[in-house]
């Protein structure tokens, strides 16, 4: 439910809500309560949402997706996201 709050349209969700909710998935990523599925699929939309025209939500996703890097839940899929936003690729 939380990521489509997050995927509708921009001024659909007002900020507070926006930066609760991200916040909140950052929290459930560090104390490991997500599945696999539900990381990568976080990993997804952060990647997706840190290049949102808005800075103020373009950097709440930046978090979440620092987090996905910190706790290690980006896997093959998730470098290759990575790979992409930064222009460069992980050495295999």
């Amino acid at each position: 439910m939380c990521c489509m709050m997050l995927s509708a349209s921009e001024e659909a969700t007002p900020s507070i809500i926006y930066h609760c909710i991200l916040r909140g998935l950052e929290r459930l990523l560090l104390s490991e309560q997500l599945s696999r599925v539900d990381a990568e699929t976080l990993v997804k939309l952060s990647v997706e949402r840190v290049n949102m025209p808005s800075p103020h939500r373009a950097m709440a996703a930046l978090g979440l997706m620092l987090t996905c890097m910190y706790t290690g839940v980006a896997g093959e899929e998730g470098r290759t996201h990575f790979s992409f936003i930064f222009n460069t690729y992980p050495p295999y």
